[in-house]
């Protein structure tokens, strides 16, 4: 029975340790995903940011004149390339809160309907070209809430995104 006893709980240890160093693997290997998306969506972010800088001097007419054919490409290139760059800078915010997920927030009082103006010039370009109208409306004293201010305007953003992405 002891001898029994004993090699159960070698082989314990031996799973314990196994298993030790698989956790180990995994978390270097989420450390490796996290620099790989945090570097390629930095370096996908230079070239996309210089594409739709020169797309726009050309809408703007400031490198010469466009024939319809030609304004209408560019514009495509431009709405194609603008996707694009929100695509990457989604990936750039999953990278960083996936690096600060072991980070405590700091909480403080907040005015919501600032940072929702903050937020609002961020979604202007799309709403725009959707041709919507973003009104606050506000009835009453809206009271300061406790939270961390840089993930309330994330998450306004969001909601702000996709209503004026998937709104008519």
């Amino acid at each position: 029975w002891f001898v029994g006893q004993v090699a159960l709980a070698l082989e314990n240890a031996e799973m314990f340790h196994r298993q030790q160093e698989t956790l180990n693997q995994v978390v270097e290997l989420d450390h490796m995903k996290s620099n790989f998306l945090a570097t390629i969506s930095h370096e996908l972010r230079t070239p996309l940011t210089a594409i739709n800088g020169y797309v726009q001097l050309m809408l703007g007419h400031k490198l010469g004149a466009l024939s319809p054919g030609q304004k209408e490409i560019l514009e495509r290139i431009l709405a194609h390339s603008e996707l694009l760059t929100g695509k990457v800078n989604d990936l750039i915010e999953i990278a960083e809160l996936d690096a600060n997920r072991q980070t405590a927030y700091t909480l403080s009082p907040v005015d919501p309907l600032n940072t929702l103006m903050s937020v609002l010039p961020r979604v202007e370009q799309r709403r725009a070209q959707k041709a919507m109208t973003i009104e606050p409306e506000v009835t009453c004293p809206i009271p300061r809430i406790r939270t961390n201010p840089d993930s309330l305007a994330r998450i306004l953003f969001h909601v702000l995104d996709n209503a004026i992405k998937f709104g008519k």
